[in-house]
Order: structure tokens, then sequence, then C-alpha cells
């Protein structure tokens, strides 16, 4: 690695013990060898982690944490109430239509699928009558003479055709 990301990942990384041993090992290996990336690491060590590695711990006040606590279950119940009293809103403001318009929407929507509906068995029996006749036309076709040939007939050789036919 190079002196630009050896300091890349001192700053970012490596003084927070977030990298990888593999990568620890690589800075480790590359600050041995190059002074000026040492002296960089020891003048982010001062500037930086020092001062909070040295700073006395603070307890806040009993009262601070109570006040945090309460904000924060505050803000988490009124998030929770407000989340039905939103969606009804919405839906109030886009989706709910006059009852007058939404009835009679309603009616003719149910007309129409009786009107569809009602149609739909004839439509079925008058396909399934046209396909039994087109394919009884095409088994009666099969035992007549092939290619105007009326002396002879179409003979049945095969095994699978003996079977079938």
């Amino acid at each position: 690695m190079n002196c630009k990301k050896i300091k890349e990942l001192i700053q970012l990384d490596y003084m927070d013990t977030e990298t990888s041993a593999a990568v620890t090992e690589q800075i480790r290996g590359h600050l041995r060898s190059c002074a000026d990336c040492r002296a960089f690491e020891h003048m982010i060590k001062e500037t930086v982690s020092e001062p909070f590695r040295r700073a006395p711990l603070v307890e806040p006040p009993e009262r601070v944490w109570c006040a945090i606590k309460e904000a924060i279950e505050l803000e988490h119940h009124r998030a929770v109430e407000m989340f039905p009293s939103r969606v009804v809103r919405w839906v109030k403001a886009h989706l709910l239509i006059n009852t007058p318009a939404f009835a009679l929407s309603t009616a003719v929507t149910f007309a129409l699928m009786v009107l569809f509906y009602s149609q739909l068995p004839f439509h079925k029996q008058h396909a399934v009558k046209d396909y039994l006749r087109e394919q009884s036309q095409f088994l009666s076709s099969l035992q007549d003479p092939v290619n105007g040939d009326f002396e002879r007939e179409t003979s049945v050789g095969t095994p699978i055709e003996r079977f079938l036919f």
C-alpha cells in the first residue's frame, strides 16, 4: 500500500481498531518502514485520540436521564398514535367518494358482471359443439380413401396404428 492509502486508513479505521487483522498487519508493516507515516500516526493519536482517552468520565444528573427517557417515550407514543389517524385521514381525503356516486357505480358494476357471466355458458356450449363437430369430421375423414384412390384403402400397418385404429 502507498502512503496516501495508509494515511487514509489511519484516519478512518485504524485508530478506532475497525480494520481487519490482515489490513492492520499491513499498516503496521508499512509504519515500521516509513518514518513519515509513523509521524502522521503519532500526530493523529496526539490530536484526535488521546484527548478523548484522557477525558474524565462525566455522568449527567439523574433528572437529565429521566427527561431524555420521557422525551423518547413521548415521541414513540405520539408516533404510534398518529399512524392510524394519519391513515384514516389519507383514506378519507383520497379514496372516499360521496355515497350516491358510490352506490351508482356499485350497481352498474354488478349489472355488468351479471350480464357478462350470464352469457358466458352459452358461448362455451357453442364452442364445445363446434370442437366436437370438427373432431368427428376429422376422424371420419381418416376412413376415406387416400388421394382419391377409391379402390385401395389405407392400411394400418404399424403396431401403433393397429393399437389406435
